[in-house]
């Protein structure tokens, strides 16, 4: 191996993993992503090496940049309140129904297609 730089380590404990940027002299520059474990009397060691083509870096990257929202962790503000969508699982009554376009409300019917107790019928004018 020519030369390398590390370009940064991340983690602060054991296990780590370092990333180091390779050249040799038979072929082009080349990625090393190292992971690194502690052993007392010896130090840190490398316990696994992975090189990747700088192609395949590029690839690498471009592919965790576009699928970051399904995999990056979403941290929740503990100051911040939900306040929970009220569902008609939740509700007692049969939903309310209006038509928008002549401003009545109209209870649901029920499976028998009867009105619900307490509801009185609506006549249409000149009908009843």
């Amino acid at each position: 191996m020519e030369g390398e730089k590390v370009l940064t380590t991340l983690g602060n404990g054991d296990p780590a993993l370092e990333v180091a940027l390779c050249t040799e002299a038979t072929g082009g520059p080349h990625l090393e992503l190292r992971r690194l474990s502690w052993g007392d009397g010896v130090g840190w060691y490398r316990q696994q090496t992975l090189q990747i083509t700088v192609a395949e870096a590029e690839g690498l990257l471009l592919a965790l940049r576009a699928s970051r929202s399904k995999w990056k962790a979403r941290v929740a503000d503990p100051s911040r309140k939900v306040i929970p969508f009220p569902t008609l699982a939740n509700s007692p009554e049969k939903p309310v129904r209006r038509a928008a376009w002549r401003g009545k409300e109209k209870r649901a019917a029920g499976p028998g297609g009867e009105q619900p107790a307490g509801v009185a019928r609506e006549t249409r004018r000149g009908e009843g």
